[in-house]
């Protein structure tokens, strides 16, 4: 396959952020450098880290530079542009029933302290029916507690994809003690070192949020 000038440039900064181990919030070199360092005008440089910004690789900060983007290293991307359809949204719910209990089951085998502190504590945030803008889903926890930065990827692109579906299906949870009940469930199987149990609860748990939301 051949690559334009820009796409050449895309995958040369990759490769160095790669072999500099750059750090979310790092500066990348100018527009100029990457401009010299690549053999290229700084309007193809430009075009490469829009294409990157809009990929979740880079940050843009007028006046000040490029910088490292949070999610620059993720094995899995969402398109955090797309609008779901209805039809889409259910088969999203659906995929999450297959891929999540057994991610909950790896959890159990690999979590640490530092993982059930979290999960224990973000299970009492489901009796909240409005969450703060930075919390951190029960559900990616619990992936953070494989151990397994790919696993992450995966259910926090299930969530982002169904970000604003997610916000809404909440206002349906009525019975929040419930939901809170699961969470505690779910967390105490994984702290209990139990894959199985943790692996049936949450498929139950899953399969009851779908069932909410179909109300």
């Amino acid at each position: 396959m051949v690559l334009s000038r820009a796409e050449k440039v895309q995958r040369h900064i990759m490769e160095e952020m790669s072999a500099q181990g750059l750090a979310a919030g790092q500066r990348l070199p100018s527009v100029r450098q990457l401009a010299e360092d690549c053999q290229v005008t700084t309007p193809t440089v430009r075009e490469a880290l829009r294409a990157l910004e809009a990929a979740g690789v880079v940050e843009l900060r007028h006046g000040s530079g490029t910088y490292v983007h949070p999610h620059a290293f993720r094995f899995v991307r969402a398109n955090t542009l797309m609008v779901p359809t209805l039809s889409q949204c259910r088969e999203l719910v659906e995929a999450r029933v297959i891929i999540e209990p057994p991610i909950a089951a790896e959890a159990a085998r690999h979590r640490s302290e530092d993982d059930l502190r979290a999960l224990e504590e973000c299970a009492e945030c489901a009796i909240n029916a409005q969450l703060p803008d930075d919390h951190v889903s029960f559900h990616v926890l619990v992936a953070q507690a494989t151990g397994n930065d790919a696993l992450v990827d995966v259910v926090e692109g299930l969530l982002s994809i169904r970000k604003q579906a997610h916000a809404a299906s909440r206002a349906f949870i009525t019975d929040r003690e419930q939901d809170r009940a699961q969470h505690r469930r779910i967390a105490g199987a994984i702290r209990r070192s139990d894959p199985v149990m943790a692996e049936q609860l949450m498929r139950d748990h899953l399969q009851w949020l779908a069932t909410c939301s179909d109300r």
